[in-house]
């Protein structure tokens, strides 16, 4: 288990030292040249209409009639996998790879989180194999429908007043993004190179 934890982390540096050579990039282009910076924002802002590509993907699909119709083999398995999960969580996972306060925070909020799902997948497994009729008729009062569309209207609409904020000073925010992005690019090649 910890060779994976060895290679997410080099991974992640990698990565880190791509996205920061990238800022680098970026920010002395926007110090020397602001105007390939605005036309590779024409050409780099696009708009993916999903809903018209992909109609299949809002379409409902209903999983009642299959869980139904065989409640007692999916309350099993239900059951069943909440405790392989429940066992993993409380024996078996070690201790966290993210070090620090902050990271210790969030793994343990992940676990009891995780440990909670279990319960309740158990709850539900053993309702699925005891009393399915009372497990359906708590899951119609709970289904409820939330329309997401305004707010995926809003976080689709462009923004262009971001763009222009850079490109008033672009001495100014290429040399804030340069200096910032060439430090953490020394930190992160140092930290992959040991």
């Amino acid at each position: 288990m910890q060779f994976l934890g060895d290679i997410f982390l080099s991974a992640t540096g990698i990565l880190t030292v791509l996205i920061w050579a990238l800022g680098v990039i970026f920010s002395a282009l926007l110090l020397f040249n602001p105007g390939a910076i605005v036309k590779w924002s024409g050409i780099l802002n696009r708009s993916i209409d999903v809903e018209r590509v992909f109609p299949a993907l809002d379409r409902p699909v209903s999983t009642n009639s299959l869980a139904y119709k065989h409640p007692v083999i999916f309350g099993i398995l239900l059951v069943i996998g909440s405790f392989f999960v429940l066992n993993f969580l409380f024996f078996q996972i070690s201790a966290p790879l993210f070090s620090g306060f902050l990271g210790g925070i969030l793994f343990e909020a992940l676990v009891i989180m995780g440990k909670l799902a279990c319960f309740c997948g158990i709850a539900i497994g053993l309702g699925l194999i005891f009393a399915p009729d009372k497990v359906k008729k708590l899951e119609t009062r709970l289904d409820s429908w939330f329309d997401t569309e305004p707010l995926a209207e809003k976080l689709n609409r462009p923004i262009e007043q971001v763009d222009h904020i850079f490109l008033r000073r672009p001495l100014l925010f290429g040399a804030i993004g340069l200096l910032a992005s060439f430090v953490l690019l020394i930190l992160g090649a140092a930290n992959l190179s040991r």
